[in-house]
Order: C-alpha cells, then structure tokens, then sequence
C-alpha cells in the first residue's frame, strides 16, 4: 500500500473509531496526548502520525496498534512478511519534520499479538530539535546502520551499528541520527499495560 492510500485508510479509521467511542476531537487528542490540529491533520489524511502516537491514540480507542495498519481478514497465527510486501510510511517533508523518521511495518496482518516491530530510517538530524514521545508499553532498538543518539527520559544514549537498547515506553523518548548519513534500526513495540497508571517510570528514575 502507498502512502497515500495509507492516509486515506487512516483518515477514515480514525474518524469512525473516535466517532464510535463518543468522542470529540478535543477529547480524544487530549487523551492521546496528541495536540488538537495534529489530529485533525490526521484525520483530514494530511499527515501521518508517529509510532508512539498510533500506540496512544490505539489506548483512547481500546484497539491494538496493529489495527490501524490491517486491510484485509486477519490471518491465523503465523506470518511471512516478504521484503517487497513491507507497510512503507515514508512522510512528506513537512511530516517529516515532526516525525524525524519514516518507518516500515514489518508484521501487519496478524491480530492480538503482543509486539509490533518496525525498520525504521532515521536522517541526518544532529543538532536538530526533535520532539520527544511517550505512550504505554516498552520498546526494544536495534541500530543496524549509522549512529544515533537516544534519549530517555533523563538520559541521552549514543549508540551504533550492533547496540540495543530496551526502555519503558512511558519515558518521553526522542532518537535523531548522528552524522552526514541516515541511520537505520530494527524497532520492537510491546504493547503491554502497566498494574499502575501512577507508578510513574519517571519517579522511580528520580528515586520516588
């Protein structure tokens, strides 16, 4: 599928779901912790949104995240997703810019899983202000190509070709890749609920 054809699908998704749930626009971005007009530029197909913020707005509407990259009847438990057959998002520039990375699902036609992996390609973004994310769940990031720097909550990790790194997607986290070129890496979403909303990942960070 094209991007195009993705914003389109998205658009309507997101549309009928919120609609569905009883929801305004107001009330379901600030449940998702998405800003207002950036829902409804994704809801008008006029750009895409991040990893993390599907994952959250996927909470607000009680679906999987999963869900919003399916298009045809689920499959039974097991799936091949061939190179040429992977989910492309690669945004417009002005999307870019926000996002700071297009990505490729990797797994998509299989429901009720537990993770969600994704290739993602980073560009050259050093010294570029990027804008940090924060959703339920954990991640897992393996750089494949390039050099990145990781932030996590309080901490910034630089990483290369061969590192990992596993977080609390709770933290607010941003990536910008390091150098003249782009950075690629294997990402691995769980989407997994916390026993407590207010167990804070960033208190115990402090020591709370």
């Amino acid at each position: 599928m094209d991007e195009a054809t993705f914003k389109q699908q998205l658009s309507k998704m997101l549309v009928r779901l919120r609609e569905g749930s009883g929801l305004t626009r107001a009330a379901a971005a600030a449940a998702g912790g998405v800003p207002e007009d950036r829902l409804e530029r994704y809801e008008k197909g006029l750009a895409l949104p991040a990893v993390g913020e599907l994952m959250n707005l996927a909470r607000v509407f009680d679906v999987s995240l999963n869900h919003f990259f399916m298009s045809g009847p689920p499959l039974g438990r097991v799936e091949v997703v061939r190179a040429s057959e992977r989910w492309k998002v690669r945004p417009p520039t002005d999307t870019a810019a926000a996002l700071n990375y297009s990505y490729e699902a990797l797994s998509y036609r299989l429901t009720d899983k537990v993770m969600s992996p994704f290739h993602i390609e980073i560009p050259p973004s050093e010294g570029k202000e990027v804008e940090p994310l924060s959703h339920e769940g954990e991640e897992f990031h393996f750089i494949l190509e390039g050099s990145v720097e990781t932030t996590v909550g309080l901490e910034t990790y630089r990483l290369s070709a061969g590192d990992a790194i596993y977080f609390d997607s709770r933290l607010r986290h941003s990536i910008r890749a390091l150098g003249s070129l782009p950075a690629r890496m294997l990402a691995c979403l769980v989407n997994v609920r916390h026993p407590s909303r207010d167990d804070s990942p960033m208190q115990r960070q402090r020591g709370g």
